[in-house]
């Protein structure tokens, strides 16, 4: 039975009981089934207005809570991405900052090795050298021709100035003699030492070889003094006290 049905009888009952049979006969059947056809429709829509606007409500719900689920997760992908390019950022310009530290020690030394050095001298790698091949006597008379311009027989301790040395001398045209350097030893004495007492380093990349096999210096009791050897590539060689060579000159 529908519910307009159920609703007529009732009324048809209540007409009845309160007001008799002339009060149902008056009433009309059709309209009052139109009427409450009329209502129950009105009533299906209500249910049915709310049913879609629950419907409607959840949808929009939903769809803010997947809008809000992505919109966090682009965040995070933001915040991620944001954060490895600013560590990027940061190791580059690490990099820059060492590499710029770096260069400022090396103008730093290369401003302490640039000297203003009076002619005759010369300035190499920091040092202050006069080549003079015009002159030629022992170890002994050329660090006394040393002296007198106020200098003293060239000291090298470091390879790196040795090739600058050789360089010097070959891009300068003096690359034609023999040349003495401030390094000595006793007789007995095993072990050479620079002019300012310390020893003198052994082995490559300073000293020359007589052969393929023996590097010098060479023990002979003879060799007391150490020269920049011309047809050894300008690598150091113990020398015999009479031999004549000409002098490099330091100001120290």
């Amino acid at each position: 039975m529908g519910l307009v049905q159920a609703l007529f009888l009732l009324f048809l009952a209540y007409s009845k009981y309160c007001h008799g049979d002339e009060l149902a006969k008056k009433v009309d059947p059709t309209s009052l089934f139109q009427d409450l056809a009329a209502q129950q429709k009105i009533l299906q829509d209500k249910v049915l207005s709310g049913d879609v606007s629950r419907r409607s409500t959840e949808a929009t719900i939903n769809r803010l809570v997947n809008e809000n689920a992505q919109l966090k997760a682009s965040v995070n992908l933001l915040e991620e991405e944001a954060s490895q390019r600013i560590h990027k950022e940061m190791d580059d310009l690490k990099g820059r900052v060492a590499a710029l530290e770096a260069r400022v020690s090396e103008c730093a030394r290369d401003d302490k090795t640039k000297i203003t050095c009076t002619p005759p001298f010369s300035e190499v790698q920091g040092h202050c050298l006069h080549v003079n091949s015009a002159v030629k006597g022992s170890w002994e008379e050329m660090r006394v021709h040393c002296k007198t311009m106020g200098a003293d027989l060239v000291v090298i301790k470091s390879a790196d100035f040795l090739w600058y040395l050789i360089k010097y001398l070959k891009e300068s045209g003096l690359d034609t003699n023999d040349y003495w350097v401030g390094a000595y030893r006793q007789t007995g004495w095993k072990t050479f030492y620079w002019i300012d007492g310390t020893p003198v380093k052994t082995g490559t990349p300073f000293w020359g070889y007589l052969n393929f096999d023996t590097q010098e210096p060479y023990d002979h009791s003879q060799q007391l003094h150490i020269c920049m050897y011309r047809k050894g590539l300008y690598f150091l060689w113990s020398a015999d006290v009479n031999h004549f060579q000409s002098p490099i000159c330091e100001i120290n």
